[in-house]
């Protein structure tokens, strides 16, 4: 796995608009919240894994860079990518939240792309917004916490997360 992340970073590094992309992804990420503080927009918000997970497929194929394939095998079989949430306890804190979030900020930069005529090209896009919080993967734990009931005023246990980190650099240190 160390030879197909060191080629795709010789490769990322060789292409001069990643840097400009990354730094509107996180514009991007600041203008639309996914939710603030709430847990996956509270019990409202049904994902369909099967539609978001052909998307993330779709857009996962317009990357051509070399190891692209064997990339996507590893996320497959060896994360909990498409499971995992975003965050412990903000955006998209809840399962398929990182898959959810990567597919938002992929379509969020695409829409900024073509709006405002900056020229990426849909594998530039499809790399930042799908694998810009690559890092999140196999790094959640689910665990019981406890929260107050507003409505009955009786505190109850529910299911959240809580970090595992086994590579414990910080999100920062280990985002592209």
């Amino acid at each position: 796995m160390s030879t197909i992340f060191s080629v795709w970073k010789e490769s990322i590094r060789a292409d001069q608009n990643f840097a400009l992309l990354l730094i509107i992804s996180w514009i991007v990420r600041i203008m639309r919240k996914e939710s603030g503080r709430n847990i996956c927009y509270g019990v409202k918000m049904k994902i369909n894994i099967e539609k978001a997970i052909e998307s993330f497929r779709i857009n996962f194929g317009l990357i051509k860079r070399d190891g692209a394939e064997e990339l996507l095998k590893w996320i497959e079989s060896e994360t909990d990518f498409y499971t995992a949430p975003a965050s412990a306890a903000n955006h998209l804190a809840c399962g398929s939240g990182l898959l959810v979030h990567s597919l938002n900020v992929r379509n969020n930069l695409d829409q900024l792309n073509h709006r405002l005529n900056l020229g990426f090209s849909d594998e530039a896009v499809s790399i930042c917004g799908l694998l810009h919080d690559l890092t999140k993967v196999n790094f959640y734990k689910t665990v019981q916490k406890r929260r107050l009931n507003t409505e009955t005023g009786k505190w109850e246990s529910y299911n959240g997360y809580a970090y595992d980190d086994r590579f414990p650099f910080g999100h920062g240190e280990k985002s592209v």
